[in-house]
């Protein structure tokens, strides 16, 4: 009877204690996990598996990145000192001059974007991380020369009659997306 339980239960001799054990071991070890080329991949290995290749690339394509951005940021800039020096000539022009729509140096949409893909502090002049009292100063001029009723009031008369409403409708636009940047003021200073 003892035999009998023994063999039902796997224990009939198949050798020394040590070589039933090693078999043991073997039969509870998971099968390892071949890493086939998109499992090396995912780590951060190339093709071929080539761990410097990968960084080259990586390194390569950052570099890239970062130069898109700078030229981005320079073609930015170039926008804005474009649109201050058109906005100088506007103020100068003359007095009895009719305003078309095309005349109005309009607030430039810029390419990079603040945090979040929101407008950036650069287009009312001043660095994401300026000190609150100087972004809430800039914030204000342009916010002054983009209000609806502020700008009626000083350009109205000059504005033509058949594009009025356009160019009412694009000021208000402006004036939105200086709002959206006096929320995050406002956010700023709590």
């Amino acid at each position: 009877r003892l035999e009998a339980n023994r063999k039902a239960l796997g224990l009939d001799g198949g050798g020394t204690y040590s070589e039933r054990r090693d078999r043991q071991k073997k039969k509870d070890k998971k099968p390892e996990r071949e890493e086939n080329s998109s499992n090396k991949e995912r780590k951060g290995y190339g093709k071929d598996g080539d761990y410097s290749a990968f960084v080259k690339e990586e390194m390569r394509k950052f570099k890239e990145r970062a130069e898109a951005e700078r030229q981005t940021a320079r073609m930015d800039d170039l926008l804005l000192r474009d649109y201050n020096m058109s906005w100088e000539g506007f103020v100068r022009s003359e007095t009895n001059n009719c305003i078309r729509e095309r005349d109005i140096p309009w607030l430039p949409r810029l390419r990079l974007s603040g945090p979040g893909g929101k407008e950036s502090w650069k287009l009312v002049g001043v660095s994401e991380h300026a000190d609150f009292e100087l972004k809430k100063a800039a914030l204000r001029v342009h916010t002054m020369r983009w209000h609806p009723d502020k700008f009626s009031q000083k350009w109205g008369s000059r504005i033509r009659a058949e594009e009025k409403e356009e160019v009412m409708e694009r000021v208000r636009e402006c004036c939105q997306r200086l709002n959206e940047i006096r929320g995050r003021l406002e956010v700023e200073r709590t």
